[in-house]
């Protein structure tokens, strides 16, 4: 059988819809902004710091005066991925972006194969799988990185679930197991506290509706299915314990009031986005909720095809069916999330929720992959675009006289009109007329699969890139944003020994776009907290006390009695690393030493090589007692368990991987 050629492969023309697309990305030319940089990327630039001078990057200084990142629910920590970048091609503005395509490109690189596997036809999966990757949760949450990072292995570990069900096996288990690992692993609570929600609505819908298939599950299924989790929970020990570890002692920066945070989720006003995307990019007077958390689209024909496939009667669809509706309502905002989200386990911790959409989404183009044929041979397609045709011409006169009122109404200052209005209009006009566009094209045309993939594919790639400058991609240029990285000191130098207060920071623009200036400057103190969300609860209480007002006179060492603005010629950093620091100290009084990290019980301390108690000092910090003369101090941070927990899950996956290239062993030809 004839291979396909090399611009036939459907991965390649994935990686070529992935630069069509997200083109203001792909070109390296614009930076990302909001979280991604601000939030997502400080810890990742530490990382790659710590790894290639040769220290462990357990602990983070410059976060907030210290914190455990492996431990962060907030950071991939413990994602392959992302030491692959840290640790191989180094975290930079560029491969940070790199990374972020990556992902979305991992999106549809598994939809296709999960479409493959369920048997849909190639041209029909391929435009399945651009829906997916190009939808607005792709580009409307881009600066979200960790939910993409969840977002693109969804697909790997439901095509795992299905092969684990139809056909229960140590490999499919353990395959499965991996791709829970994944998802879990990806950085961000959100998306695996989603994935159990969305599994069990999942489930339902297969227990109702496989009574009417006559489908009976025995106690392999189960058995099989409880091993990979259990397989998982082996694997994710580490991280399991490294959160578990610091809860009690974990905050985030920003309180979570739940009753503040209803503007976070997918309201009803923007199920608009699932045929109007770019309609929702303007007009805040209207919508209620964040610009990022307002697209769902995944094309026209999709959304027909989903709707056309309300009749089948396939187990598979109408469960999905079911997740589809049981994620919308939880992805809800306004008084629906206050409601749900005050009894339903778990959901109270999160801030956001529209990024529980993207379930619903993946679920919307399973579901169309499955119609497509039907929509194109019955011509329900042909019919439902000729009808669509005819309302958006009416709608695109009667918004362009809107738009053209409004404008001329505005310059002349005959009356007053509402930016909003306008914006939500001419945005929605806009909508309109792309869509319009597409829909003649296709009408031209005769009724395919070809022409149907390519019917998606240029509706995605338009949509998804003339909406990505309203959500994700800002006017910097990355080559500006990764000349600013440049300009720090690299790898981990000892810090200088000078007052908190005389740190530089970042102006507001800055400090909008890339966070604050201590992730990045590699010296240790902050006046007040960070943009990061993740802090001690000491931390905070520190921050919110008088005594900033005090140490901000002060460098993060230093003597306690001394009066007024320390005397720095009496300490001298020796040696220094993120989890060890060692002091030269001199003093003609009995003293305490005090060092702006946040204490934990991880920490020790030797003064003259003789191990000594830390005591806790202005809430959040630690100190040493010092007699008079000069001394050898050591601070080091150490994890036994975590290392313990770490060896435990590196055998494990050793081990696991050693039986999948057992089992794919015994199918090669000529092995008996």
């Amino acid at each position: 059988m004839k291979k396909p050629g090399f611009f036939q492969n459907a991965y390649f023309l994935l990686f070529l819809v992935l630069v069509i697309a997200y083109f203001p990305v792909s070109s390296l030319y614009f930076g990302l902004k909001n979280d991604a940089f601000s939030d997502n990327f400080p810890i990742k630039y530490f990382l790659t710091a710590s790894l290639r001078s040769g220290f462990s990057p357990l602990w983070n200084p410059y976060l907030n005066f210290g914190f455990p990142i492996y431990a962060d629910p907030g950071f991939a920590f413990w994602s392959p991925v992302t030491w692959f970048f840290g640790a191989v091609l180094g975290y930079n503005a560029y491969t940070f972006t790199i990374e972020v395509l990556l992902y979305i490109y991992l999106a549809g690189a598994f939809m296709h194969r999960l479409l493959s596997f369920l048997g849909i036809e190639k041209k029909y999966a391929l435009a399945a799988a651009v829906m997916y990757m190009c939808s607005g949760f792709f580009c409307g949450e881009i600066q979200h990185v960790n939910y993409l990072t969840a977002a693109a292995f969804l697909p790997f570990l439901m095509q795992s679930l299905l092969q684990l069900s139809a056909q229960p096996s140590l490999r499919n288990a353990i395959v499965t197991a991996f791709g829970y690992y994944a998802i879990f692993a990806c950085g961000h609570p959100a998306m695996p506290i989603g994935l159990i929600y969305f599994l069990s609505f999942l489930y339902l819908g297969y227990l109702i509706n496989r009574g009417k298939a006559g489908i009976k599950l025995n106690k392999p299924f189960y058995l099989y299915h409880l091993l990979a989790f259990l397989f998982f929970v082996a694997l994710f020990m580490p991280a399991i314990y490294s959160y578990i570890s610091i809860v009690q002692d974990y905050v985030r920066n920003q309180p979570l009031v739940q009753s503040n945070e209803t503007n976070l989720g997918f309201s009803p006003k923007s199920y608009l986005s699932f045929l109007l995307p770019f309609a929702t990019a303007n007009g805040s007077g209207f919508f209620d909720d964040d610009l990022s958390m307002r697209n769902a689209y995944f094309s026209m024909a999709g959304l027909i095809s989903v709707a056309y496939s309300f009749k089948s009667k396939s187990v598979l669809v109408r469960s999905l069916f079911i997740a589809a509706a049981g994620m919308l309502v939880l992805s809800c905002g306004g008084a629906i999330k206050a409601f749900i989200y005050s009894i339903l386990p778990g959901l109270g911790y999160l801030r956001t929720n529209g990024e529980f959409r993207v379930y619903t989404i993946f679920c919307c183009c399973l579901i169309g992959a499955f119609g497509f044929r039907e929509i194109v041979e019955n011509g329900f397609l042909r019919n439902c675009l000729r009808r669509f045709l005819i309302v958006a011409i009416i709608l695109f006169i009667l918004l362009f006289f809107i738009s053209f009122s409004s404008i001329s109404s505005l310059l002349s200052n005959h009356s007053k009109i509402s930016v909003d209005s306008l914006s939500f209009s001419v945005s929605t006009l806009i909508s309109v007329g792309v869509q319009t566009a597409l829909v003649c094209i296709f009408l031209m045309r005769k009724a395919s699969a070809r022409n149907l993939m390519l019917f998606v594919i240029f509706d995605m790639m338009i949509n998804c890139f003339i909406f990505l400058p309203m959500t994700g991609v800002g006017r910097t240029k990355l080559s500006e944003i990764n000349a600013v990285f440049r300009s720090f000191p690299k790898g981990i130098p000892i810090p200088p020994l000078q007052p908190i207060q005389e740190i530089d920071r970042f102006n507001f623009m800055g400090n909008g776009l890339l966070g604050s200036y201590y992730f990045y400057s590699k010296k240790i103190g902050a006046q007040s907290k960070t943009t990061y969300p993740s802090m001690f609860l000491a931390t905070r209480d520190y921050f919110e006390s008088e005594f900033p007002k005090e140490l901000n006179k002060k460098p993060f060492i230093f003597l306690k009695k001394e009066p007024g603005v320390a005397k720095t010629n009496l300490i001298r950093i020796m040696a220094f690393s993120p989890t060890n620091i060692v002091l030269s100290v001199s003093s003609d009084r009995p003293d305490s030493l005090v060092l702006l990290q946040n204490f934990t019980k991880k920490w020790s301390a030797e003064v003259n090589e003789t191990k000594v108690g830390i005591k806790r000092s202005y809430l959040s910090f630690m100190s040493v007692p010092i007699s008079k003369g000069t001394h050898l101090v050591r601070f080091h941070y150490s994890d036994p368990w975590l290392i313990f927990f770490i060896i435990a899950s590196f055998c494990m996956v050793v081990g696991l991987l050693f039986v999948l290239f057992f089992q794919k062993l015994k199918y090669l030809p000529g092995h008996n």
